[in-house]
């Protein structure tokens, strides 16, 4: 499912943790499934409202020790209201009585709290170049004497001040994004505290329908919608209020379930289910604080063309001092999940015997930007990534002095986005029986058979890097100071899936590229084999041995489906140097 659900619509709750039958599959852990209410002959309800806020809370250690009378003199605002109401029952009307049952449940939360952060800034006076402070062996920032290095001479800046001429403007630009130090304010190398509001709300709205057709078959009707927004604080991990996160996810279920008793043994199940996975992730921009034209930076990009949005700040990585995110976003995707199933149970006996299919088609329309920090000198950031890093040997010798003078140690940036719509048909069949040879000894056993072809693009507009159609004699060559290509094939070894590109792939402006149709080899389009031979076997058995002792026993064999996820989906244009 997706989302969270409403508690007061849920009848029932099932945990599968291990060695489950195989009608269960899809996965190798634990699975959790939810039932939810359905009405009846009788008109039922119920309303609910939960409140607190921050006088139920006591200030935070951190808060305490801030020199702002505002966050040392209590606790930080703080409010939490969750409220909801739920009914069901029967539908009037002559003609449904006895036949058609309604279910609706409804359910907000409104969250809002201040959060509070402590910081590594620079100084004021590193800001005019003056680093003289760290000529004192008790500086907060760095063990010992620390002396800044001419770059050009190797010699050090006289009393540690670097000239005003040498000081490059988008250097102390970047050093500007960086808050003051906090007045009076001290926590180990810390020097700035900040706080920043963080409002959540949610909605989760419920409706079932369940119509009895006749004696022997019955049809039930689910929707449900999970709606989220959010502002986040801080950037995760660094945690200035920089480029907040702006979260929208409005996402939905519908299920249609065809229940039919054909014999007094023999009941079959047939169901239709939509999903849609929607999240829409902006950045935050009533602040200004996102923009890099705040403090004047002004740097050319090396892909000037095509970001989402043009004026936001680079991301800043340096020793000592704390990093600034400038994020991925603004990014957006959203999962269309189609699925058609039917299982037919037969009973014999002390035999429960139950086969089935399940048929997913499924993707993602994906305009996201990838995490790429696992490639050295990556980074997520449309708008660049700056790395300053500490030297005993290079440069000044010091990440903030370096940026300073304007002189990082790698610098990267993505280049446009693509808009790829995946897509993939899975298909499922199981079969399974639960045997009972006596009363106190259980049986059951199957067999399950997946076939999962690979994800691929609609439009062809994937790449993959393929050792097979790479030429050493045809290597690129880089300039190792601007980080451009130079020479050789920048798509060397690079291939693309099928023939050509499809449907609105042909209007992108690579497909005019000779260079970029070369590409093509008639490769899989989701550049992997189909196996077919992935099956599931399963057996287990469960003994009382009497009242307060069960003894159980199972083995299996569980697959994974590979899901579209940052890994899966790598982003295109990085670009690097230093």
């Amino acid at each position: 499912m997706i989302g969270v659900q409403n508690v007061d619509a849920i009848q029932e709750v099932q945990v599968l943790t291990a060695n489950y039958m195989p009608e269960y599959g899809r996965a190798s852990g634990g699975q959790i499934r939810f039932v939810t209410k359905s009405g009846s002959n009788r008109y039922t309800g119920n309303a609910s409202f939960f409140w607190r806020d921050e006088t139920l809370q006591s200030n935070t250690w951190t808060r305490k020790r801030s020199t702002n009378p505002i966050e040392n003199s209590g606790p930080a605002d703080f409010d939490y209201k969750q409220y909801g109401y739920s009914i069901g029952g029967p539908v009037p009307g002559g003609m449904f009585k006895d036949k058609l049952f309604f279910f609706g449940a409804q359910e907000w939360v409104n969250f809002f709290q201040i959060a509070t952060n402590t910081y590594t800034v620079p100084t004021e006076a590193m800001r005019r170049g003056d680093f003289s402070e760290l000529l004192n062996p008790n500086n907060i920032f760095i063990s010992g004497v620390q002396i800044i290095r001419d770059p050009l001479t190797g010699q050090p800046f006289q009393g540690n001040i670097i000239p005003q001429n040498r000081l490059s403007p988008n250097g102390i630009a970047i050093m500007n994004l960086y808050p003051l130090p906090t007045a009076g304010f001290r926590e180990g190398s810390r020097n700035a505290i900040l706080s920043s509001e963080n409002p959540q709300d949610q909605r989760k709205d419920n409706i079932r329908f369940d119509y009895r057709l006749n004696q022997n078959n019955s049809l039930t009707y689910r929707y449900s919608k999970q709606s989220w927004v959010a502002i986040d604080a801080f950037r995760p991990g660094t945690g200035f209020p920089f480029a907040r996160t702006d979260w929208d996810r409005p996402n939905q279920t519908q299920n249609v379930n065809w229940t039919s008793t054909i014999r007094n043994n023999l009941i079959n199940e047939l169901s239709y289910s939509y999903s849609l996975d929607q999240v829409f992730i902006n950045v935050f921009t009533e602040s200004g604080l996102h923009k890099r034209s705040r403090t004047n930076i002004n740097y050319p990009y090396i892909f000037p063309a095509n970001k989402e949005i043009e004026d936001k700040i680079p991301s800043v990585n340096i020793d000592i001092f704390t990093a600034i995110d400038g994020g991925p976003y603004p990014a957006s995707s959203e999962g269309p999940i189609h699925v058609v199933s039917n299982a037919t149970t037969w009973v014999k006996g002390r035999h429960t015997f139950k086969g089935g299919v399940s048929v997913e088609y499924s993707g993602e329309d994906d305009f996201d930007q990838i995490n790429v920090n696992a490639i050295p000198g990556g980074t997520n950031n449309q708008n660049g990534q700056f790395e300053f890093r500490n030297s005993t040997t290079a440069r000044s010798g010091l990440g903030i002095s370096d940026m300073a003078l304007g002189l990082f140690t790698n610098y990267a940036e993505l280049g446009q986005r693509a808009f790829t719509k995946w897509r993939s048909l899975a298909t499922d069949v199981f079969v399974q029986d639960s045997w009972k040879p006596r009363s106190n000894l259980t049986i059951e056993g199957g067999v399950r058979w997946a076939y999962w072809p690979p994800w691929y693009s609609t439009t062809n507009n994937i790449a993959n890097f393929d050792p097979r159609f790479y030429d050493p004699a045809r290597a690129a060559i880089i300039n190792p100071t601007t980080g451009r290509v130079i020479g050789g094939d920048r798509y060397n070894g690079i291939v693309l899936p099928g023939d050509g590109f499809e449907g609105e792939g042909k209007d992108l402006v690579a497909a005019q590229d000779p260079r970029v149709l070369a590409l093509f080899r008639g490769e899989p389009r989701g550049f992997s084999e189909t196996h077919a031979n992935a099956f599931e076997p399963r057996l287990g058995a469960a003994y009382s041995i009497n009242d307060r002792t069960i003894v159980r026993t199972s083995a299996g064999i569980f697959h994974n489906r590979v899901t579209l996820n940052d890994s899966s989906l790598l982003n295109e244009r990085c670009r690097s140097g230093s």
